[in-house]
């Protein structure tokens, strides 16, 4: 996005928790002149997403939405598996 002109981002944290990889992508960004916002948000929760879009839009206009999620440990569940849908190691 930012390669594409992009000049503010607005991350959406379930654990609002400072990592240094994200330290660093945020540093990077702004040394390229581009603004952040961290709002701490759990997507699961549909009250918190409401919240979060809220007050990102009372700010600017939302051009433009990009997910993505990261698997820190995986581990096989406990839980019966539906068909099609198992775990992988």
């Amino acid at each position: 996005m930012v390669e594409h002109g992009a000049k503010h981002l607005t991350f959406l944290s379930r654990s609002n928790v400072n990592h240094p990889e994200a330290e660093l992508m945020a540093d990077d960004l702004r040394n390229r002149g581009v603004e952040i916002d961290i709002i701490k948000c759990d997507v699961t929760i549909k009250e918190e997403v409401t919240a979060a879009v809220g007050q990102a839009s009372s700010e600017r206009m939302i051009k433009g939405v990009l997910h993505a999620a990261m698997v820190l440990e995986v581990r096989k569940s406990a839980m019966p598996q539906k068909e099609g849908n198992k775990p992988t190691n």
